[in-house]
């Protein structure tokens, strides 16, 4: 009689505990999972911008599912449908399967015109808007849920395991400046996965620091929200002495977008008058991937730097890891180029093959 196969457990589930906290995933498990949530993220977030309600209401993550059960029942049992549809059909499929399914996904989703939300099952346009909804949300359902998201980046930021890059942050400004300025300096942490990490723990920022992630796992301390549609500014008090945006401008989905955000951060620096000189304030810390400026088909260290001059930032501090590379930059209003611009330009160099598409587009 031939021996029944072990079942499985999932990554997310332990016997000891439901505490996400007592979980622990191998580090590139736990890379792959977060890469993959936060492109969905991204992707549903886009899609709410292109299906408008009525009154100016807005689709959100905290809403959507609410909204279609109690006024889009029509809708909704599309939405369910599609998504069990997929789910099932994800779950039979190959992982270059799925890969092929995704990859039609997102393709479909960038060619997606706006459309409104109704009880109209016959437009075209809002059904398909509806199905790609249902299969990010199969997809999100397949990965193990939000939870495992959570498991995810809690391991990927545990300090034990060295992946906190805001330690390189503090190692620099303790080198540049020997201890803080008299002024309580402030923060604003883009992408934040822990309040435990150093920029929120050091002696540097102590109390100051806003943190925001697309998908907070500590809404105490982390709001949910992205960067590109937090409220500008409206006085010097909501501005900052130092951003830190770490692993994030890689998720976004589009060379334009990446531009985008990176002269909208500019809005958000304090005036380098407010505090006394040390030379570095305001500042930004900007971590990417080492592929994104070693074996890029468009970007390396050579024009990536004159880019984030043409922006205002100039270089302070530049570290190249195994696996990441680190900036800190001094940003001043006054140095930027009026009208910068910087073109998608497939760079001059003789091994064609296996570089990655990172780039960044400024109009």
């Amino acid at each position: 009689m031939a021996n029944k196969r072990k079942k499985l457990t999932p990554i997310t589930k332990s016997k000891k505990s439901n505490n996400p906290t007592n979980i622990r995933l191998k580090p590139e498990v736990s890379r792959k999972l977060i890469n993959r949530f936060h492109v969905l993220i991204k992707a549903k977030a886009l899609l709410f911008t292109k299906i408008s309600l009525p009154k100016n209401h807005k689709l959100s993550e905290e809403n959507y599912s609410s909204i279609l059960s109690d006024s889009y029942p029509r809708i909704n049992q599309l939405y369910l449908t599609r998504k069990n549809e997929i789910f099932t059909k994800l779950s039979q499929q190959s992982k270059k399967h799925r890969t092929e399914m995704r990859n039609d996904l997102f393709v479909t989703l960038s060619k997606l015109h706006d459309c409104r939300l109704s009880n109209d099952i016959t437009d075209q346009l809002l059904s398909t808007a509806i199905e790609i909804l249902a299969e990010i949300d199969a997809e999100i359902d397949l990965q193990g849920g939000l939870h495992t998201y959570q498991v995810a980046s809690l391991n990927g930021q545990d300090k034990l395991r060295g992946s906190d890059s805001s330690k390189k942050l503090i190692e620099w400004l303790t080198e540049l400046c020997k201890s803080p300025p008299d002024l309580p300096l402030t923060a604003l942490e883009i992408g934040s996965l822990s309040s435990k990490n150093q920029i929120s723990t050091s002696k540097w920022f102590k109390d100051n620091v806003t943190r925001i992630d697309l998908n907070s796992q500590d809404s105490d301390t982390i709001l949910q929200q992205d960067f590109m549609q937090r409220p500008l500014p409206k006085s010097e008090k909501e501005k900052y002495h130092l951003i830190s945006c770490s692993l994030v401008l890689n998720f976004v989905s589009s060379a334009q977008e990446r531009g985008e955000m990176l002269k909208r951060i500019g809005k958000f620096f304090k005036p380098s008058k407010d505090i006394q000189d040390h030379g570095i304030f305001p500042c930004f810390f900007f971590v990417l991937p080492l592929p994104c400026v070693t074996n890029s088909k468009y970007i390396n260290k050579e024009n990536i730097l004159p880019l984030l001059n043409g922006l205002g930032y100039s270089l302070l501090k530049y570290h190249e890891s195994t696996k990441l590379v680190y900036m800190l930059l001094r940003y001043n209003e006054s140095e930027k180029t009026k009208n910068f611009k910087f073109q998608k330009k497939e760079l001059d160099v003789t091994r064609k093959a296996k570089r990655n598409n990172f780039s960044i587009i400024l109009k």
